[in-house]
């Protein structure tokens, strides 16, 4: 039974990557279902990146990195950016999170997060994240406190 949905999974695939090359795109990206927490957690392992408005302030674009690394550590820098008077982006804060990460039934797990500067809203703030898709530069994640469903891509070169 195993084998046969593996072989279904391949097929796929192969399938995904004709086409793929047909349509002259070298992005790749695999539906996440069937894979194991181990199997999720080797794709996650590298540096991710995402860039949005921020949620409550549209003037406001926040960049934001997160690396995970094979021994379960997280670390990200959040930067953000406000529109100035000319509609260019300033900066004009950043924060670092370091933290601990894992997956769990297909659901990616960041906890014992400490932040610098300091804020008490996110000291032992912990994210529940299900994988939808992930591939070899794109990740599509939904956020299961609040349903919001947003993309990460792989930083090129970062492999890890």
């Amino acid at each position: 039974m195993m084998k046969s949905g593996f072989r279904a999974v391949i097929s796929l695939a192969l399938s995904l990557i004709a086409g793929v090359l047909l349509l002259g795109s070298w992005s790749i990206t695999l539906q996440a279902a069937g894979l194991s927490d181990d199997e999720y957690e080797q794709r996650l392992v590298g540096t991710w990146w995402a860039k949005s408005p921020h949620k409550h302030d549209k003037s406001v674009l926040v960049y934001g990195e997160v690396a995970y690394t094979p021994d379960g550590m997280a670390r990200a820098v959040m930067l953000y950016h406000r529109k100035d008077e000319g509609g260019q982006f300033r900066p004009i804060s950043q924060l670092l999170m370091i933290g601990r990460w894992k997956v769990e039934g297909g659901i990616l797990i960041t906890y014992d997060v400490t932040s610098l500067p300091k804020d008490p809203e996110l000291e032992g703030w912990v994210s529940r994240d299900r994988i939808l898709e992930i591939g070899e530069d794109k990740a599509v994640l939904q956020n299961l406190e609040d349903g919001e469903v947003y993309e990460r891509f792989k930083k090129k070169g970062d492999g890890a």
